[in-house]
């Protein structure tokens, strides 16, 4: 039901709720990165409250460049959805 209501495609209610809190609020949404996978240029973030960390790649960064990325840096992100799911968007330095 929640997934209809605003029109998301996604296996999770907690992934649908995360979004429909970024879809009403249009909030910047807060994180750690958990993981970084240097040689594909790719990482996750943990949310508190979000049992699925967040994808994000070095093409969708703001600001930042992907090497001075560490796992335990905090970044703030907008979430769009990817092929896969959700996506980090926007990523840069809290």
């Amino acid at each position: 039901m929640l997934q209809s209501i605003v029109g998301l495609k996604c296996s999770r209610i907690s992934n649908c709720y995360c979004k429909l809190i970024h879809y009403i609020y249009k909030t910047i949404m807060q994180g750690i990165i958990k993981k970084i996978v240097a040689d594909k240029k790719i990482g996750f973030i943990s949310q508190k409250d979000v049992e699925k960390d967040t994808f994000f790649s070095s093409e969708k960064l703001d600001g930042v460049k992907f090497e001075d990325l560490k796992e335990g840096d905090t970044v703030t992100f907008e979430i769009e959805e990817g092929a896969k799911g959700p996506v980090a968007v926007k990523v840069k330095k809290a």
